[in-house]
């Protein structure tokens, strides 16, 4: 299930991040002004943490995934 759940995450922060880096070139799937506004939660003022868009911390979900996929998956001994 993390990894599934890791995956996920992933994919979401990346998608985010492209967004928070090159605002003009992409556009967000979800419409301004529905019930879930991309629009206003990635450009609100807590869409940034000393400078760095959370999208891109968002990408921490590379490390419970490598993490999870290595216990999951031990190694064989020699």
């Amino acid at each position: 299930m993390l990894l599934i759940l890791g995956a996920v995450g992933i994919g979401d922060s990346t998608y985010l991040t492209i967004e928070a880096l090159f605002p003009p070139q992409v556009q967000l799937v979800c419409p301004p002004g529905g019930i879930l506004n991309c629009v206003e939660v990635t450009s609100s003022q807590y869409s940034h943490v000393f400078g760095i868009p959370v999208a891109v911390i968002g990408l921490s979900y590379i490390a419970m995934f490598a993490l999870t996929a290595t216990k999951n998956f031990p190694s064989r001994p020699m």
